[in-house]
């Protein structure tokens, strides 16, 4: 088997620099390189696709859409104010024994061994001042957010086009 064709000076600079394992490796592996890359050979980015892969992996423009997620989120917590609350709760009892009383001579249970409890409480806020202008002001930021990473990733889109 005959060894791969790499020009002398590379390997006699590799020699001083690297180790010789790694050198190996590297002179090893770079006929596999070499059919790698012409088999798939490079391509260019057109305009539309640098500026789309630029828009969605630059970590500004990733920030601005957390940004404008949670100032969405922030809009459906001001505006859970207004909402009623449901709340359900249950409870367990297990006793040791069944309590009974005779009266009259008719026995009445007064706690089963087991005991079971359960509580449904709907609460509605008939008015509450600051939920308007908390409501208004999360919306206000809402759109601000939206605004600011729309205007970054128009500035990431330029920047990407003239560069």
């Amino acid at each position: 088997m005959s060894a791969p064709l790499i020009p002398a000076n590379l390997v006699v600079a590799a020699r001083h620099l690297l180790p010789k394992r790694l050198v190996l490796s590297a002179i090893r592996f770079f006929p596999a390189i070499l059919i790698a890359s012409a088999i798939h050979p490079a391509r260019a980015l057109t305009l539309e696709e640098a500026i789309a892969r630029a828009v969605t992996s630059n970590e500004r423009g990733r920030a601005a859409g957390e940004s404008a997620r949670a100032a969405e989120a922030r809009v459906s917590r001001a505006r859970s104010v207004l909402l009623p609350d449901l709340t359900f709760t249950g409870d367990y009892t297990r006793r040791s024994h069944e309590t009974t009383r005779s009266v009259d001579g008719e026995t009445s249970v007064l706690s089963t061994r087991d005991g079971l409890e359960g509580r449904l409480t709907l609460n509605q806020t008939i008015f509450d001042a600051r939920a308007f202008p908390l409501l208004r002001q999360a919306g206000s930021l809402r759109d601000a957010a939206r605004l600011d990473a729309t205007e970054i990733n128009r500035r990431l889109a330029f920047e990407t086009a003239t560069v």
